[in-house]
């Protein structure tokens, strides 16, 4: 056998070879070698060692107690699987295999990782699961071009954080690990997220008052993202819209069952007409009409269970639609904005529908401290200063954001609309000269603005019913009491952990008394 010197291919599975068979070296133009499910629990290397040509080798199954050193002179091997043996851990040297795209250790003993693994940087596929690995080695998040991990069925206590740095990883599997402190990290990412996407929700169909839990849900999503931020030490926290992408997915998901579903009544249908036409040629009897009641009770269901579910089909495929659609603009926005600003500027917009401009131009001004580029912040500050008469920054606001060589069509137009109401509040101010503190030009507003602001005004008395002084006045009355109401809560649970505090310290007093007695 060993004398064909053309022998590309050889499979030697599912035998009882107790070693590598000799004279294998001969065979230099080797490219795949599959001797698995064997009992070479001590694979001699140097067999191996000669075939310069090996693309891939399966020794799996084997019970092998080491890893070979010679295979790690292979360095024109591209897929290993030494899966289901013994080996407790792996040479520095399977470094040295840069050709390596598929790497099959699982069901083995293995506890480390060498440190180097990121020298295999051709690797697509690495399988680990079922070992006893309790960490992965910092070098791994170098491994670009990994697509395919499985760490099932290991030691790991906490998702590795640097999963993240592998951006071209399609499939991940973490199942069956004692990962206690994963909880703990989605709790902390709920309590960004679950307010963050309450206010979306609340502003996809909410108008005036309801506009105001908006910006309180973005209040709290933005508060505790300070918080973590804060308690981590970190940069940024990432704010991601898998919730729209997830729960969209989801519908689809609902929406294809439901498809299988209606396609299987039709089959239930299809079998109850037949079985219904074959009963008219038996002889009439008492189970026969039974049988014929139960199918045409049976049919009615069938057709009223499809009538629903045709029903509501349209409107899934919508809400589906409508869910990816929100989750690919959140997407954008997160990356143009960086993980957390886009929570500053989703409640300036709730605070400027909720007719609170001062707020949201102070968050606007937070985010483009950070942003100074990003011109839909920009419109947005420019709209909100419109509202409140300050046409000249409006206007400014205006120009820089139309040097933009990337708005979109949608963008264009909001701009066009807020620039057409600033040129026209423009009209109502004229420059009165420049401050000698910060060397700010300065406007008076003129008598034909007075009586703009007066119409404006009496507009907003008819619409509303109060005027825009009270309805100011009424605002700041009701901050300042939710303010205090916050203020008494904070008091009462401060007082809580004091007195639990007292309480502790007592019983620790007490306990070290009686040990001092004794």
């Amino acid at each position: 056998l060993f004398n064909i010197n053309h022998l590309r291919d050889l499979s030697v599975n599912d035998n009882e070879l107790d070693a590598i068979p000799q004279g294998l070296r001969k065979c230099f133009q080797l490219h795949h070698l599959s001797l698995a499910r064997n009992w070479i629990n001590n694979v001699d290397g140097r067999e191996l060692h000669m075939l310069i040509s090996l693309k891939a080798i399966d020794l799996q199954d084997n019970g092998c107690v080491w890893f070979p050193h010679q295979l790690c002179d292979l360095t024109g091997l591209t897929s290993l699987n030494m899966s289901r043996n013994a080996i407790p851990q792996l040479p520095d040297d399977l470094c040295k295999m840069t050709s390596l795209t598929e790497l099959d250790l699982q069901r083995n003993q293995i506890i480390a990782i060498p440190e180097a693994i990121d020298k295999l940087s051709k690797i697509e596929s690495l399988y680990l699961q079922y070992n006893h690995l309790k960490d992965i080695p910092p070098a791994l998040r170098n491994m670009t071009h990994i697509k395919r991990l499985n760490f099932a069925s290991n030691l790991f206590d906490v998702t590795p954080g640097l999963l993240s740095h592998l951006t071209q990883v399609v499939q991940c599997n973490l199942t069956r690990n004692p990962l206690s402190k994963v909880r703990q990290t989605v709790a902390k990412r709920m309590k960004i997220t679950k307010p963050y996407v309450t206010g979306l929700e609340i502003m996809e169909g909410g108008v005036g008052e309801e506009m105001s839990l908006a910006t309180d849900n973005f209040e709290a999503a933005a508060t505790q993202y300070a918080k973590q931020l804060a308690g981590s030490g970190a940069k940024t926290l990432p704010i991601t819209p898998q919730y729209h992408f997830g729960a969209g997915c989801a519908v689809v998901q609902l929406s294809h069952q439901n498809k299988s579903r209606v396609r299987r009544l039709d089959a239930e249908k299809e079998l109850l007409v037949e079985q219904m036409e074959k009963d008219k040629d038996q002889t009439a009897s008492q189970a026969l009409h039974e049988a014929r009641e139960k199918r045409s009770k049976r049919l009615g269901e069938i057709e009223d269970e499809q009538l629903e579910i045709r029903e509501h089909a349209g409107e899934l495929c919508e809400q589906a639609e409508h869910m990816l659609d929100t989750g690919i603009e959140l997407l954008i926005q997160a990356r143009n904005l960086g993980p957390g600003l886009e929570l500053y500027y989703a409640r300036a917009q709730a605070s400027l529908a909720s007719k609170n401009p001062d707020r949201a131009i102070r968050d606007l001004d937070h985010l483009l401290a950070q942003r100074k580029d990003y011109e839909p912040a920009m419109m947005l500050r420019a709209e909100a200063r419109e509202s409140l008469g300050q046409y000249p920054q409006a206007h400014r606001d205006c120009v820089k954001a139309s040097r933009s060589k990337y708005a979109t069509r949608s963008e264009r137009q909001y701009l066009e609309k807020v620039r057409e109401l600033v040129d026209l509040g423009m009209h109502s101010v004229r420059p009165a000269g420049i401050n000698s503190a910060d060397f700010q030009r300065e406007f008076e507003v003129t008598p034909a603005g007075t009586l703009h602001r007066r119409t404006i005004e009496l507009r907003h008395l008819l619409v509303e019913g109060e005027s825009l002084k009270r309805a100011e006045i009424d605002s700041r009355a009701q901050k300042k009491l939710v303010d205090a109401q916050a203020f008494e809560r904070y008091e009462d649970e401060r007082d809580d952990l004091l007195a639990k505090a007292h309480k502790k310290r007592d019983r620790y007093k007490l306990t070290l008394e009686k040990i001092r007695s004794k």
